[in-house]
């Protein structure tokens, strides 16, 4: 999701659409991940597991080592939102379901 999200708002929108957090998918992009911790001095980064669900896997880190490395690890890194936008209180993320009924006009 993250390179279409980047793809389209680099095509269409520029770069006021920011909707996602500096992120890292790994172990295709290891090595800038390694860059942009090491620049971050001591920020948290959030590190996600592609395959699993319901918070499972997830932690933070904020040293380049505590990255997990390896060609058989899937993983999303991402740059960890601090303030996040609360919905009373909790955070919350939108879901939009589209039935398309038709492809003829």
């Amino acid at each position: 999701m993250k390179h279409h999200v980047e793809r389209y708002a680099s095509n269409r929108l520029g770069s006021e659409f920011r909707i996602i957090p500096e992120t890292y998918a790994l172990p295709e992009e290891l090595e800038s991940c390694v860059a942009a911790v090491t620049i971050s001095k001591a920020l948290p980064w959030i590190v996600k597991p592609n395959k699993l669900s319901r918070g499972r896997g997830i932690y933070l880190v904020n040293h380049p080592d505590m990255i997990p490395k390896g060609d058989d690890i899937q993983v999303v890194v991402s740059r960890y939102i601090s303030n996040p936008l609360l919905l009373d209180g909790f955070k919350f993320d939108l879901r939009l379901y589209v039935l398309v009924t038709s492809f003829q006009p």
